[in-house]
């Protein structure tokens, strides 16, 4: 650590070049994203001012974060065998693309092409730790350890990333439906079925966005809870805990699009017509009938008001 702490610029404008430049070791560079991780994005949660509000450091930084993937066609050695410095990155990547999209006059100034995007799931699914659990689950991860805890509740990168893998049908997105699950099921652990302060601000980074990974997430576990339906297996509390804040989530965007007097588009409200009427169709079969009915309910709430 004191070897990699002695080859810091001494300069702090310096630090996004620093941990691009293949020249530091790879010990070095790891130091200073903790560093820029602690100051970028763990500050601001903890209530300091807004650290991105230089724009030509937070385009140096990008364009050094977005650079270390962009020419690299594998696993950076900056990455070797490091489940937390993958969560700091992608977690410090996420601030600085959100951050740069607010302020830049540009649609996406990420623009991933699709093998980064993918090599970026690829860090996201060591973090999470693919291989130990089934995608295809609809339950969460219910005890995060640190690199994950990093990666879900220290900055907006779950935002970020409905953002990014908005389209179901990219390689691995489920991978994404996953993270949304365990992420609800953490960040609002000791909520009602209320929307949390901070989900409430994560899904208004981009609401279009958060409505289609929720429809997601619904969809996924639509089809997941027929194939343990037709299992005769029953459904967990945990379950219900996910389904009926996924509901909630869905009641709150469509509210929140109506009192800014925008109309939902009509394949999004198809499509979660067609996943309501599959939940209720199996809920309604189930031993947790009563529980379904109460997962459900913020819906028979939106259309009452929807066919008043």
């Amino acid at each position: 650590m004191i070897t990699a702490a002695s080859q810091l610029p001494e300069i702090w404008e310096r630090m996004p070049k620093f941990i691009a430049s293949t020249a530091q070791s790879p010990a070095a560079r790891r130091l200073a994203l903790y560093l820029l991780h602690a100051i970028y994005i763990m500050g601001p949660q903890l209530g300091n001012r807004n650290s991105f509000s230089n724009p030509i450091f937070l385009d140096e930084l990008f364009g050094s974060l977005y650079s270390t993937i962009e020419h690299s066609s594998s696993r950076p050695i900056l990455f070797d065998q490091d489940r937390l410095t993958c969560a700091i990155f992608i977690a410090l990547l996420a601030g600085c693309h959100l951050a740069f999209t607010v302020s830049s006059s540009e649609p996406d100034p990420l623009r991933l092409r699709p093998q980064r995007a993918n090599l970026l799931l690829g860090y996201i699914s060591d973090v999470m730790q693919r291989n130990r659990y089934t995608l295809s689950s609809i339950l969460p991860i219910e005890t995060l350890d640190f690199p994950q805890f990093i990666l879900l509740k220290w900055g907006n990168v779950i935002a970020w990333a409905w953002s990014v893998w908005a389209d179901p049908n990219l390689y691995d997105a489920e991978l994404i439906v996953h993270m949304t699950i365990t992420w609800m099921y953490h960040i609002d652990k000791d909520a009602s079925l209320g929307i949390s302060e901070c989900l409430e601000y994560n899904l208004k980074q981009d609401v279009a966005s958060a409505k289609i990974a929720f429809l997601h997430v619904l969809q996924h576990i639509a089809v997941s809870l027929c194939r343990l339906h037709d299992g005769g297996i029953t459904m967990s509390s945990v379950l219900m805990i996910i389904l009926s804040r996924s509901c909630s989530t869905i009641l709150f965007l469509s509210k929140w699009d109506a009192q800014r007097h925008i109309e939902a588009e009509d394949n999004w409200t198809i499509d979660l017509g067609k996943c309501m009427l599959l939940l209720s169709c199996v809920l309604c079969e189930s031993e947790a009938e009563l529980d379904g009915e109460s997962a459900i309910s913020p819906f028979n709430t939106l259309s009452h008001s929807n066919n008043q």
